[in-house]
């Protein structure tokens, strides 16, 4: 999926960080350079460089607590969250998958005051027990420099519209029909495909796991159609049952919850997002048309919970009840 990055992939834990609160303010906008390696345990070479990268990283600072939004770099397609403390110019943080047990340290970094520098390290691992993904790690060193941006006189800009609650009755939807009943794994030159007949629905490339583990939830809930807000590479994929929500768990389903009553359509550092307070749900660059329309397809269906069938990079996402 292009565009549809789901930071909510993590559960955050603020630190208490032990020993005297820096004076320093590192809260605003910082460029940010970074270059590393990919390493890999199943494979030879298992280090693989990463060519430098020109990315962006806000934080926002109370007292010695920080929040760090790190912008896209080596093969994280939007920007992660990560909250923390900084004291004695020190910066600390961590994050774990959820549903993961193990805890990883996964960014680090010295405030320098007489350059006004964040020089550091960032851990992104890999999910190495989760079927179908490479087992292994991403490394990277970073230097940050502040972002200085010209204070220039603002107009006033017109209040925008709030979308109401009420969908509009008339929601083009863009969706094809199949049959669960005669829905099937087939592999097709090589590649695993979940088909009807010569009608290709999903791709799994060589991943059969997730090929077979899609054709159950689509049989669990009778699955009839599926859906796009944008094509060709959608923003957004849903399903249906029937021309209604799918509803209710599937085992062992990998679901994030969202509130339908309270989700807005927001910009946030020039990318239109669908959020729940501060949950981002989905991302859409800069795509406002396709970000509201997602919306109003969430509201029409009463969506609750986006599941996934393998992360990242899902093979295959869905939308319930």
């Amino acid at each position: 999926m292009r565009k549809t990055a789901i930071a909510t992939s993590v559960v955050l834990l603020i630190l208490a960080f032990a020993g005297a609160v820096s004076a320093a303010d590192i809260s605003g906008n910082w460029d940010v350079k970074v270059h590393g390696y990919n390493y890999f345990t199943d494979r030879t070479p298992s280090r693989v460089p990463i060519a430098e990268t020109e990315t962006t990283m806000k934080i926002e600072q109370d007292g010695d607590r920080v929040s760090v939004t790190f912008g896209a770099f080596a093969g994280v397609h939007s920007a992660t969250l990560f909250a923390g403390s900084f004291g004695q110019n020190r910066i600390v943080a961590t994050w774990w998958y959820q549903g993961y047990p193990h805890e990883t340290k996964v960014i680090t970094g010295q405030y320098s005051p007489d350059t006004d520098r964040i020089s550091g390290k960032m851990l992104y691992p890999r999910a190495a027990d989760k079927p179908g993904l490479v087992p292994g790690w991403v490394e990277v060193n970073f230097v940050a420099t502040r972002k200085v941006e010209a204070v220039l006189p603002q107009p006033i800009q017109p209040v925008k519209p709030v979308i109401p609650a009420v969908v509009p009755l008339l929601l083009k939807e863009d969706c094809i029909s199949f049959n669960p009943a005669t829905t099937e794994v087939k592999n097709i030159s090589g590649r695993w495909k979940v088909v009807d007949g010569s009608h290709w629905i999903l791709d799994f490339g060589a991943n059969k796991g997730e090929a077979d583990k899609s054709l159950a939830i689509i049989k669990h809930y009778g699955m009839d159609s599926v859906c796009f807000v944008g094509r060709p590479d959608p923003s957004m994929t849903y399903w249906r049952v029937n021309g209604q929500a799918p509803s209710g768990p599937v085992s062992g389903e990998d679901a994030i919850g969202f509130n339908p009553d309270t989700i807005e359509v927001r910009e946030i550092n020039g990318r239109w997002k669908i959020v729940d307070g501060s949950h981002w749900i989905m991302d859409f660059e800069g795509n406002e048309g396709e970000a509201r329309t997602a919306f109003q397809v969430i509201k029409k269906y009463g969506f609750r919970y986006i599941c996934f069938v393998g992360r990242p990079d899902p093979s295959m996402t869905y939308f319930r009840k």
